[in-house]
């Protein structure tokens, strides 16, 4: 509960991503990659607002200038060849990850990643997200209409990460 009135908190101060900004985002993500060899990068969102959507585009045609053998996407803590994670195994992600971009999208990602470098928070009209849980999960749509999963949750930790939010996912992608 109070994860996610930090997130509240987090998205008034958050930098709002977009085509007037991308530019200085993928500098900071280049640098973060010099400085540490690699960098970690959160997409965190609502269920329906298009994190999957984005890690497949994401897969399909490269992030920013990253090229796909340069990127590792982790979807929902299924990787590359549909191998599973766990939770704990992304504590270490430079023992997984051997590339210079590892992008991991999950609702709960920032609470069990310690290691982030970036969040990516997808913010999406309510009306429209529900009606994508509709197209895509009507057995869970009952679960996922609830506040709990309304909003992600963001530990304390990340207030001062560098956080990105995104209204338009064309935007980023």
């Amino acid at each position: 509960m109070i994860n996610r009135l930090i997130t509240l908190i987090s998205i008034k101060k958050a930098v709002k991503l977009d085509e007037k900004n991308i530019n200085l985002f993928e500098y900071k993500l280049r640098n973060k990659v010099i400085d540490k060899g690699f960098a970690i990068l959160a997409i965190v969102g609502p269920p329906g607002s298009g994190k999957t959507t984005i890690s497949n585009k994401i897969i399909n045609d490269g992030f920013l200038t990253f090229k796909n053998e340069e990127i590792m996407v982790i979807d929902d803590l299924i990787g590359p060849e549909s191998i599973k994670y766990k939770k704990r195994d992304l504590k270490r992600p430079e023992n997984i990850c051997k590339r210079k971009l590892l992008i991991i999208s999950d609702f709960r990602a920032a609470v069990y990643l310690k290691r982030l470098d970036f969040i990516i928070l997808l913010k999406m009209d309510e009306d429209k997200r529900l009606e994508n849980l509709k197209k895509r999960e009507s057995r869970k749509y009952k679960l996922y209409k609830k506040w709990y999963f309304q909003i992600p949750p963001i530990p304390l930790r990340f207030i001062k990460k560098d956080l990105y939010l995104v209204d338009n996912i064309a935007s980023v992608v």
